[in-house]
């Protein structure tokens, strides 16, 4: 039995060891304790509360292969750089690592609840392909269809692309991120509240978003979806250009929250080589996206999801139709 009262007010802990036959550790036990960098969980652990070790300053542990519960908040803005979730852990609750630097996330091959998908690096859902955590490079697989509340909570790249299996994006998806452009594609039918909110500076950098949408206002799109990017609460934010399908504009222009963008210019889908005009050299791109990027955001031209001969004949259609 532990007094979290106790151990929580013992703020020169540096190591904590925790001895063989615990089952449970208590919630905020370690809340808020950044000064301990080192800490060893017993085989015999069982269940994490919640908050247990929020705040704490170790950047790596080992989760031992009997645990199944890691509640609400566990690990949530500590030092945590590698995560490696075992066969045995089964439920894990919201915002478990939310504002952890994750880089490397690695998950059991024999875990029946969770995977890493192609190559690891994200914590998902398997059952309903949902990012519940990825790593601070922005990695999002293929397949996935949910990117869940405070996923890429630490991202940091210059170019975010999400994949056009994508079909929702969750609040605060991508709060506290550092990125200069975002893709969004087609795809998507729900962006919650917040998604790409900041509380900080960081958002407000962000130069271009691209939306490959049809037409705003047939999806979902919270009020405050973009509140970090269009609000410019912080001082020199940049103005973010929003890139959007040629004659969707005035859809754009007449849908909130897309209007609040200060800067609506528009791109042709089917010009994808970049050369301004849509002819056989755009086929030849599109053939190799096939058979080298099936879920590229940019080549999914019919919005089916995957990229394949279905968009070559959209392809044709655009071409014949000039």
């Amino acid at each position: 039995t532990f007094n979290a009262y106790l151990v929580n007010n013992s703020k020169n802990i540096t190591t904590f060891i925790f001895g063989e036959g615990v089952e449970e550790i208590p919630a905020y036990l370690c809340y808020s304790m950044p000064n301990i960098t080192t800490c060893s969980l017993p085989s015999t652990l069982k269940s994490i509360g919640n908050y247990a070790f929020s705040g704490c300053g170790f950047k790596s542990i080992t989760l031992p292969g009997k645990l199944v519960t890691i509640g609400e908040g566990a690990f949530s803005g500590n030092g945590l750089t590698t995560l490696n979730i075992p066969p045995s852990l089964t439920n894990i609750g919201n915002r478990a690592f939310y504002n952890s630097p994750l880089e490397s996330i690695t998950v059991d091959s024999d875990n029946p609840v969770y995977d890493s998908r192609q190559g690891g690096n994200v914590l998902v859902s398997s059952e309903s392909n949902t990012v519940v955590k990825g790593n601070v490079a922005g990695y999002i697989p293929n397949s996935i269809a949910t990117i869940g509340d405070y996923a890429y909570d630490r991202l940091t790249c210059e170019n975010l692309e999400i994949p056009a299996s994508v079909k929702q994006i969750s609040s605060y998806a991508f709060s506290t991120a550092t990125v200069k452009s975002i893709t969004i594609p087609a795809s998507v039918t729900t962006i919650y509240g917040n998604a790409f909110d900041q509380p900080t500076y960081t958002m407000t950098n962000v130069e271009t978003i691209k939306s490959y949408i049809r037409d705003p206002s047939a999806i979902k799109c919270l009020a405050t979806a973009f509140n970090g990017i269009v609000n410019k609460k912080w001082p020199n934010a940049a103005v973010c250009r929003l890139l959007v399908p040629a004659g969707t504009e005035q859809l754009y222009g007449a849908t909130e929250p897309w209007n609040k963008f200060a800067q609506i210019d528009t791109f042709n889908p089917a010009d994808l080589n970049g050369d301004n005009v849509v002819n056989t050299g755009d086929v030849s791109s599109l053939y190799n996206a096939i058979l080298t990027l099936p879920y590229s955001t940019e080549f999914d031209l019919n919005a089916d999801g995957v990229v394949n001969a279905s968009d070559v004949s959209s392809l044709y259609d655009n071409i014949l139709g000039q």
